[in-house]
């Protein structure tokens, strides 16, 4: 089962201003790199020293902006995720950082966006990222950090393997004394009779097989919960049969077939019936 699961975040801050170039304070290299990390993890942009008119002035922008994500995606799937509201006024950056090994690593960055931003990320294994939005301008930025889940949505089965008889008329199950045959159930396909049949597991339904009185063709399709045994080389065993010589003393020996291979487009010969084989298997998630 696929989960997705979005998140609305709101973020609202107010407009902040500390000062005049004249009343702010000048730091040294080292707390100004200090500061900086500071400013930068509690939403804001610390201003490098003499520039922009401000000495290390913390700046924001004020309004609302929102950030939609997916919070939780199945392996295979993309992060997909969405800038906007109100506040995205003027030209941004938009970045995307991952923290990765205790660093934080760009891994998306949309420069000059003036109304809002969306994208998406792919390529993660199963496992929890973290994850930094940041939006810059003018004005300030802001950064928020977020987590997404990669699951593996995939039902744990077993394989299953059975028997698949291509076309509609049943076979007899009642074999002669020494002919070979045996008494299990069977099915053939009668190029005479509808165009399209069933192809059975017992009773039961499992595709279906088309005629093409032009190409010579019997075309078979599994349905999706099924397909051929691949660990053989010889999951299609097929006999045919001209018209009168169809057994009717028991169901043909599979082993004993002349045509072998994995092919589900079977050339006809000219004969009217075929006796097609199936080594399936399917995926059954009952204990």
């Amino acid at each position: 089962m696929k989960i997705f699961n979005t998140k609305l975040l709101a973020l609202v801050t107010s407009a902040l201003l500390l000062g005049a170039c004249s009343q702010m304070a000048t730091y040294d290299n080292e707390d100004l790199t200090l500061g900086l990390d500071k400013a930068d993890q509690s939403g804001f942009k610390l201003s490098p020293y003499g520039t922009s008119g401000f000495e290390n002035a913390s700046i924001s922008v004020s309004g609302d902006l929102n950030l939609t994500y997916n919070s939780e995606i199945c392996f295979g799937e993309t992060i997909d995720f969405s800038f906007g509201g109100v506040a995205f006024t003027d030209e941004r950056t938009v970045q995307i950082q991952q923290f990765i090994n205790g660093d934080w690593v760009q891994v998306f960055q949309e420069a000059q966006a003036s109304s809002g931003v969306s994208g998406s990320l792919s390529d993660y294994g199963i496992g929890s990222y973290t994850f930094r939005w940041k939006v810059s301008g003018r004005n300030g930025v802001q950064n928020i950090e977020f987590i997404v889940v990669v699951k593996d949505c995939s039902e744990e089965c077993t394989i299953i393997e059975d028997t698949g008889y291509v076309g509609d008329l049943k076979g007899g199950n009642d074999p002669g004394q020494g002919n070979g045959n045996n008494g299990a159930w069977w099915y053939a396909f009668d190029t005479e009779g509808e165009s399209t049949q069933n192809v059975y597991e017992n009773e039961n339904v499992i595709g279906s097989a088309t005629y093409n009185d032009v190409d010579g063709t019997i075309t078979i399709n599994l349905l999706a919960a099924y397909s051929l045994v691949e660990s053989s080389t010889e999951s299609v065993k097929w006999y045919s049969y001209a018209d009168g010589s169809l057994p009717t003393d028991g169901r043909p020996t599979p082993g004993h077939a002349p045509n072998k291979n994995t092919d589900l487009v079977i050339d006809t010969n000219g004969d009217r019936y075929y006796v097609i084989h199936l080594d399936v298997q399917s995926c059954s998630s009952e204990e």
